[in-house]
C-alpha cells in the first residue's frame, strides 16, 4: 500500500487492514512518524514517542505472525492533547 493510501485510511480501515495482515503495524507507524516529521513546522505535536510507537507496532506484527489474537484496536493511532488556555 502506498504512503498516500495509508494516510487516506480511516481509523476503522486501518484497524481492519492491520488485523487482516494487509498492512504491517510497523509500516503504518513508520508512515505516520514520517508524516509528523514532514509537518513539524505546524508545531501541532510537542512529543512523539517514536521508539515506543515502533515497539508497540512490532509487538502487534509479532502477535499476528505467531497466529495469536490481536487486540481489537490493534494499529489504531492515538494522539493526546494537552490544551492550555
Amino acid at each position: 500500500m502506498t504512503t498516500a493510501g495509508q494516510l487516506a485510511l480511516t481509523s476503522t480501515q486501518v484497524v481492519a487492514v492491520i488485523l487482516d495482515g494487509n498492512l504491517s503495524a510497523e509500516t503504518y507507524v513508520t508512515t505516520l512518524i514520517a508524516r509528523a516529521e514532514t509537518l513539524k513546522d505546524l508545531n501541532a505535536l510537542i512529543t512523539i514517542d517514536k521508539a515506543g510507537a515502533l515497539a508497540a507496532a512490532r509487538n502487534i506484527d509479532a502477535l499476528r505472525k505467531n497466529g495469536m489474537a490481536l487486540p481489537a484496536l490493534a494499529g489504531l493511532r492515538l494522539l493526546l492533547s494537552a490544551h492550555r488556555t
